[in-house]
């Protein structure tokens, strides 16, 4: 814009001595503004560099989230089917030995019952000797 507008007015030693601080200040401008603008693309690239990463990083962390939760729910259903099985496991053992305490219940009260009959029988032999 500088060197347009310098070309198109007429070259004069008292124009050329006013404007040429002028022309040099924006000559300057312009090439801090091209400096400034070309910093500018190289920020906005990293930034966009930057987001690129992140969105991967994103993109990753969501990946392995699904993983994580997919094993989650397989480790979920096979302690459910583990507790089942113990349970079921437990429960024969139990009624096993629940059966197993009736027996012993019932062994117990024929034992008695036979010492009972055994005293009976006993003391009707006493008895009839007696008499």
């Amino acid at each position: 814009i500088a060197q347009d507008a310098k070309h198109k007015l007429p070259a004069t030693p008292q124009l050329e001595e006013v404007h040429a601080p002028l022309w040099s200040a924006a000559e300057i401008s312009i090439a801090e503004l091209q400096r400034e603008v070309s910093e500018l693309r190289q920020h906005h690239a990293e930034q966009a560099e930057s987001v690129d990463i992140g969105k991967r990083v994103v993109s990753d962390l969501q990946q392995a989230a699904e993983r994580t939760s997919a094993q989650l729910l397989t480790w979920h259903d096979e302690m459910l089917h583990s507790e089942k099985e113990a349970s079921s496991q437990l429960s024969g053992q139990y009624s096993e030995m629940a059966q197993r305490l009736s027996d012993l219940q019932r062994a117990h009260t024929d034992e008695q019952v036979r010492i009972a009959l055994a005293r009976l029988k006993q003391r009707a032999d006493e008895a009839s000797a007696q008499q």
